[in-house]
């Protein structure tokens, strides 16, 4: 069997591409695409234009390849379309990890990251009852 990785029900990630570390992630077995916090999200052709917020506050804005564009069925029943992203995170203990990532405005969200069922059945187990298993990441890195 191949060695998964266990998880608490909220970790830490950094997406070193896009320049953010130290997120707060939801680990969300009923949720089958994973999401990144994203403001104005412009398509143009096969990129897609979005601004992140470090944890320091800050925007910036990001340009990269569109993968496609995905319907999303929100937990109150609520269809979206929402543009797919593709990058890398890593996790706490250094773990990297490649993903596709939804993006939309998860303001009145707690976690600005949210990792689904399709990104967590490939390497990770989860323990609901635990948090930061992989322990604290320095958001400044």
């Amino acid at each position: 069997m191949q060695h998964k990785t266990i998880l608490g029900a909220r970790e830490y990630v950094s997406f070193p591409e896009l320049n953010l570390h130290g997120l707060l992630a939801k680990t969300d077995t009923g949720a089958k695409t994973s999401s990144l916090h994203a403001l104005n999200v412009e398509t143009k052709d096969t990129e897609v234009s979005f601004d992140v917020e470090t944890t320091l506050g800050e925007r910036q804005r990001v340009t990269l390849p569109l993968i496609k564009e995905r319907i999303v069925i929100s937990s109150n029943g609520h269809k979206e379309q929402r543009c797919v992203i593709e990058t890398y995170f890593v996790l706490a203990n250094g773990e990297k990890h490649k993903c596709q990532l939804t993006l939309r405005d998860r303001t009145t969200m707690r976690c600005p990251v949210l990792l689904g069922q399709r990104l967590l059945a490939r390497n990770f187990l989860i323990d609901p009852s635990a948090e930061f298993l992989l322990g604290q990441m320095d958001s400044g890195k």
